[in-house]
């Protein structure tokens, strides 16, 4: 089995350096679709950087919806904007035991870290862990396997910070096995 895992992670990276389209299981009559209020505190810009971000999650199988005005109360997700006192909070968190990721944009440097941080933190919020790199990574990996992923843990104050260079842009297959597995265990969302 980790002779398999190894040759499809060298498929996958050679599938990425040739420029094909990044994995996906999206299949909403199966998972079902995800509501996002996206608090109207965003600036423009980044409202439609979450939106972008909703779309590349699809990846992971449900339908991501927002949620429209007085979608707070039943939205499944609500992201909204907090001030990470000058990143030492990190740049983004789950507020654990609830369905509200926050994001400080200051700490996330461009689109890409900025849709990183978002889509990371609505992974946690739906149940996913850690993907993590390497063993010992975080103390909380899943045991999906290890790789590059969008779950890939990043280390920063009392939240998460974003490292273009260590996490992906996109859910990677170890992604889309994570949420089977959060998906099976917890009976669907």
């Amino acid at each position: 089995m980790k002779r398999n895992r190894g040759w499809l992670l060298a498929l996958l990276s050679l599938a990425a350096l040739l420029g094909c389209d990044p994995p996906s299981q999206a299949d909403p009559a199966r998972y079902g679709t995800v509501s996002v209020f996206i608090d109207p505190e965003w600036l423009d810009a980044d409202e439609a950087r979450i939106r972008d971000e909703l779309v590349i999650l699809g990846a992971l199988g449900p339908r991501f919806v927002e949620a429209g005005e007085g979608g707070r109360s039943t939205a499944r997700v609500i992201v909204q904007p907090f001030d990470s006192e000058g990143c030492s909070l990190g740049a983004g968190r789950w507020i654990v035991g609830s369905r509200v990721v926050e994001i400080d944009p200051t700490c996330t440097p461009g689109d890409t870290a900025f849709r990183q941080a978002v889509g990371h933190e609505i992974g946690h919020a739906l149940g996913m862990g850690h993907v993590c790199a390497h063993p010992g990574d975080a103390p909380d990996c899943s045991p999906v396997g290890f790789g590059p992923a969008m779950m890939a843990p990043t280390l920063g104050g009392g939240g998460e910070s974003f490292d273009p260079m260590l996490a992906q842009d996109e859910p990677t297959p170890l992604d889309l096995a994570e949420y089977r597995r959060v998906y099976a265990r917890d009976g669907g969302l």
